[in-house]
């Protein structure tokens, strides 16, 4: 649609909106031109009136009597959170006495302070009606060329029966479906079905259970949240694709959309003793305690700094070993092996691999390995940081979901930190998470049906 033919909708619309509002002895009295000759356009483009002509035209005969209706509409801008001084400007115009000039007060006004002034107007006055109905008309005008191009299908169509009171008035009808881009079979079907109960309600109320079972599950992305309806199963309700899914959380306002990732701390010993790279970015297992990744993370706090260690079991993700401490000394990994094996004995042959940094390639850690009989494997020569990206991932997650986009890491002390992050890991990373990886299953249900498929006790 061109400018021409927008403005000629335009115009159309005042006449339709005119012709359904009011009486025919106003119509015969209103003009348009009552409030368009008394309005000017700065030279920005913007258009204001005067309130000493809108007073005449309005049919004040005394300044002071109208600038109450002023205080009023002022008032009332006020209640709508709007800048008063936005829309009503004070200013200086000098004006014609006989054989001199003087200045006076004035005030520009903005389309929508009019609206106000007209509202809050003597409804005794017909003019104040007249008035009325072409400052709405003109408002509501503006709104629509503002936003109408911004609006969803949806959207426009429920402007259009907020507009028409569902499509009664028929020349409204035609002006805005075809301003907004719909159709009028489009909107007739719209009305047809708006109150009909939406068909996904029931897959709704089942998402907002899973997110509020957990404080971290309002991280799950479509396929965690997919794998947590087939796990769940919930009665009555058939689970559609992951596709919608995304578009069933999108419209109750479940997407998650993560902040930071996390970098890297530990650095490379060059100089020290190197041991082979196992795995060699082989992050799969087909057993429990077969292969494990290790890092290294920091997290900021008010009293200093929290750096968390973990050993990760590739087979189902699970935490074996995890150690917190203010540094991030050999002694903080030596401690998060003890952990581990005293929690699992069976460690013993497992492969641990870990990055480069000097923790790593110290004598205390290399002892603790050789004591639990684990056997060592680092990121190969260069320290690609993808040689152990399964850990860093970890990490991203676990920062993702349980720190950022949920609290302030520096406002709280190094203590309360090591207390989410042991309640994160331990009960809810282990036995209640959906991991995709996993298929949908938290770690040790995957680690128990493993070892149930054996005929074994976890």
């Amino acid at each position: 649609m061109n400018e021409q033919e927008f403005e000629e909708q335009l115009n159309a619309l005042h006449d339709r909106v005119l012709s359904k509002a009011l009486s025919d002895e106003e119509k015969n009295n209103y003009t348009e031109s009552l409030f368009e000759s008394i309005r000017h356009v700065n030279e920005y483009g913007q258009e204001f009136w005067y309130a000493r002509d809108l007073q005449i035209a309005l049919e004040y005969t005394e300044w002071r009597n109208f600038c109450k209706v002023i205080d009023k509409a002022k008032e009332a801008c006020r209640g709508s959170n709007n800048a008063v001084s936005d829309h009503f400007v004070d200013v200086n115009k000098i004006v014609n006495a006989g054989a001199t000039s003087k200045d006076i007060g004035d005030i520009q006004l903005s389309r929508y302070a009019c609206y106000l002034i007209v509202q809050n107007g003597d409804p005794r006055k017909k003019v104040i009606a007249l008035g009325q109905t072409y400052f709405a008309v003109k408002t509501r005008q503006q709104e629509l060329i503002e936003n109408y191009e911004n609006l969803s299908e949806d959207q426009k169509r429920i402007a259009i029966r907020q507009e028409t009171k569902d499509g009664v008035i028929k020349g409204k009808l035609s002006f805005y479906c075809r301003m907004l881009g719909v159709s009028r079979q489009g909107f007739y079907k719209y009305l047809a079905i708006k109150d009909r109960p939406w068909k996904y309600q029931d897959l709704a109320d089942a998402m907002r259970v899973i997110h509020a079972e957990d404080e971290c599950n309002d991280t799950y992305g479509r396929i965690r949240m997919y794998q947590a309806l087939l796990l769940k199963n919930p009665t009555g309700i058939k689970i559609p694709s992951e596709r919608t899914v995304y578009r069933v959380m999108d419209e109750i306002g479940l997407v998650h959309r993560p902040k930071r990732k996390p970098n890297g701390i530990t650095k490379a010993d060059r100089e020290a003793r190197k041991s082979d790279d196992l795995l060699k970015r082989e992050f799969k297992a087909d057993k429990p305690l077969e292969k494990c990744v290790t890092d290294i993370t920091e997290i900021k706090a008010k009293d200093g700094k929290l750096y968390v260690s973990a050993i990760f079991d590739c087979f189902d993700s699970s935490v074996l070993g995890l150690a917190m401490e203010t540094n991030m000394k050999a002694t903080l990994c030596e401690h998060t092996l003890d952990n581990a094996y005293v929690a699992h004995p069976d460690l013993r042959g497992a492969i641990v691999h870990s990055d480069r940094g000097r923790q790593y390639t110290s004598e205390t850690y290399r002892q603790a390995l050789s004591k639990y009989g684990i056997i060592q494997s680092m990121n190969s020569d260069g320290g690609r940081c993808h040689d152990n990206a399964r850990c860093e991932s970890m990490w991203a997650r676990m920062k993702s979901e349980l720190l950022y986009d949920r609290y302030n890491t520096e406002s709280l002390t190094t203590d309360e930190l090591r207390v989410l992050s042991w309640r994160h890991f331990i009960s809810y990373w282990n036995n209640r998470r959906i991991c995709s990886a996993n298929g949908g299953l938290p770690p040790m249900s995957k680690r128990q049906r493993y070892y149930q498929s054996l005929g074994l006790a976890a």
